[in-house]
């Protein structure tokens, strides 16, 4: 009577360890990584940019350099944001669109890298190919027509293959200067 005292006791100790670990199991493991490379808490929702070119501040500034200084994430947030969030938040910048503006895409991606911190930051994780996919995959699932999920497709399509191909170099051929920001139209 006693041991089977002790080998239920022992089993439901085993359960409740089991069930509070349980949740851990799945987590983002590129969060839990960020999280203990950057030594502090990470960030699981994207960046909202403050200025973007449906608000009156982006239509002030006349300057190129100003909408790129604009575009930046915050280096606090950035090297905080979980791969997914940094996915989404690469996607809704107002950069992005620039990638199509040049004679190849080639040109297009390294004018942005070179000139935008949150795409130069998602190409150094090793899970960005994988993210893009999963972002892609719930684009597709929402099943929608809607100009902003095509345009995210489009740029998605472009990341993948920038980051993936052998033949596409991610490295600029320059590096960011009052030169190169000024190529943005």
């Amino acid at each position: 009577m006693i041991l089977m005292k002790k080998s239920f006791l022992s089993l439901l100790c085993f359960l409740v360890i089991c069930c509070l670990g349980l949740p851990s199991a799945f987590t983002d493991s590129s969060g839990d990584k960020l999280k203990a490379d950057s030594g502090g808490e990470s960030i699981a929702k994207a960046y909202e940019y403050p200025v973007q070119p449906i608000t009156a501040g982006w239509s002030i500034s006349n300057s190129t350099a100003a909408k790129v200084k604009a575009s930046q994430i915050p280096a606090a947030i950035l090297n905080k944001l979980t791969t997914s969030a940094l996915v989404e938040t690469v996607l809704h910048s107002p950069l992005m669109v620039n990638m199509y503006a040049f004679n190849t895409r080639q040109q297009g991606y390294n004018t942005v890298y070179g000139a935008f911190n949150g795409l130069q930051e998602l190409a150094k994780r090793e899970d960005a190919i994988f993210e893009l996919e999963q972002y892609k995959t719930k684009l597709q699932l929402l099943n929608s027509t809607d100009s902003k999920a095509i345009v995210q497709n489009l740029y998605i399509d472009t990341l993948i293959e920038a980051f993936s191909s052998e033949g596409v170099v991610v490295t600029p051929f320059y590096t960011h200067d009052s030169a190169t920001i000024g190529t943005f139209q």
